[in-house]
């Protein structure tokens, strides 16, 4: 199904491109009109046929698309196929309304770790802030009667409940962070799987009609969960409805419905291009590369397909052309989040970079100061500010001594500071963020993905 190397696009000796693939995390999209500028932007040339990959990691997109609304998806005229796919499509999505799906949904609050500890003893702790979860305190796995409560507000739980295999596959973790904003000293957070709908798009971009007539793939034949890894995959072959396919109009075939490891993927950010909606929500651009070490733990749900090849008539004349494998690590992605109103967040490096926590967390819209003594073996520490919000920090003294005054870090900035072991830092600063917050948006999830796709960017912290 994946592929982990960069493909080369296009066959030029039969005038076919098969393009980069285009992820659609579209969780507050840009309009259809920017997207489809881009995906046509993206070519180099207006090939016969244009052959892309589209995800989307938009729950409500999904159930748009499984209930035939065609909007969503940022092509030309698109002709969706039904498939065996698509009714996995839409078992998922059945009685869902189109709302947003959180990946984190809140649980109770406790007084601090310790009281939690006596209350799940079976709770781990996040020694060092290191691992797959720096953001949360402790981890723990979910109880029955819990999985059953939120399976009432999250379909991808209760259909993994339905299926029976919550036991070897977890439908979810709870981490435990503090809540600044609320002034609660410790609060659950249900941490979810997110849902891909892989697509395959094929537009004709010729001047005259072409006819489908068969997809080549390797098939996995499913109606549960499966791990995608171990995908028993075998050759078949799709026979395609063989109505003319008029000039920019756009066949879009279900490959598959991929569920992601708990708490997401890691990516590598190449570029982004930044944008932003009005209210609670944020929207940006971005060219990712995905880890393919987390490919060993996606799922798969319903019928798996590897597209390989497609045949089709063009001008009574019969072509066959190879279809590029889905390249997990070359994905351009439309993000959506709720805008959370964060402080920026501390970094220590010895051997490697390990998150610390957030600093000047009461610093939104006013200036205040903070404090930490460098622990032993710590060479470097940074201030990085990774979401939606500018940091001004006014002075930040090394053991006394006045280091840098009048910084700025925008969304995505950092700054590096070497040191020894006993040093102490201070500063003072504030941050403001750029769009209202959604002070009661579940964001530990969210905030534990952006430290983790920060160190896997960062892998050496450095001084600017």
């Amino acid at each position: 199904m994946f592929n982990k190397q960069k493909i080369d696009s296009g066959d030029e000796s039969i005038n076919i491109q098969a393009g980069r693939d285009v992820h659609i995390n579209s969780q507050f999209q840009f309009s259809l009109e920017e997207l489809k500028a881009f995906l046509n932007e993206s070519q180099t040339s207006l090939p016969a046929l244009s052959i892309k990959y589209l995800v989307s990691q938009t729950f409500d997109d999904l159930i748009a698309i499984a209930n035939r609304n065609l909007e969503v998806i940022p092509v030309m005229n698109p002709l969706l196929v039904e498939n065996n796919v698509f009714t996995s499509l839409q078992e998922l999505t059945r009685s869902e309304s189109g709302r947003y799906r959180d990946l984190g949904k809140y649980g109770n609050n406790f007084n601090s770790v310790e009281d939690y500890l006596k209350e799940y003893p079976e709770a781990e702790i996040v020694e060092g802030r290191q691992g797959r979860f720096p953001y949360f305190d402790t981890i723990r796995s979910p109880e029955f009667e819990e999985l059953e409560k939120l399976s009432e507000d999250d379909p991808l739980t209760r259909a993994m409940l339905d299926h029976k295999v919550h036991e070897k596959f977890p439908a979810a973790l709870i981490g435990t962070y503090e809540h600044g904003c609320w002034g609660v000293p410790l609060i659950e957070e249900y941490i979810l799987r997110g849902v891909w709908g892989v697509f395959l798009t094929i537009t004709n971009n010729s001047d005259t009609n072409i006819i489908f007539e068969q997809l080549e793939s390797e098939t996995h034949l499913s109606q549960t969960f499966e791990s995608t890894s171990k995908a028993a995959l075998k050759s078949l072959a799709y026979t395609l409805p063989r109505a003319p396919i008029k000039p920019n109009e756009t066949v879009v075939i279900p490959v598959s419905i991929l569920i992601t490891p708990i708490g997401g993927i890691t990516t590598n950010e190449i570029s982004r291009i930044p944008k932003f909606a009005d209210g609670e929500w944020f929207r940006e651009l971005s060219h990712q590369s995905g880890s393919p070490d987390d490919l060993e733990e996606m799922l798969s749900f319903g019928t798996l397909i590897a597209p390989k090849s497609i045949s089709f008539q063009s001008q009574n004349k019969k072509h066959s052309v190879d279809i590029h494998d889905f390249d997990i690590t070359n994905m351009y992605t439309i993000n959506r989040a709720w805008q959370c109103g964060s402080c920026p967040h501390l970094f220590f490096t010895s051997d490697q970079a390990v998150y610390i926590r957030e600093l000047l967390p009461d610093g939104q819209n006013t200036t205040v100061s903070d404090s930490f003594t460098v622990p032993e073996n710590v060479k470097q520490f940074t201030i990085a500010e990774l979401e939606d919000e500018t940091t001004y920090i006014d002075s930040l003294y090394i053991n006394d001594v006045l280091t840098a005054k009048s910084l700025k870090l925008d969304t995505g900035d950092s700054v590096s500071f070497f040191v020894s072991s006993g040093d102490t830092v201070r500063l003072q600063g504030r941050y403001l963020t750029h769009r209202d917050s959604a002070s009661d948006a579940p964001f530990g999830t969210y905030r534990n993905s952006l430290i983790n796709d920060y160190l896997n960017s960062n892998r050496d912290l450095r001084i600017n």
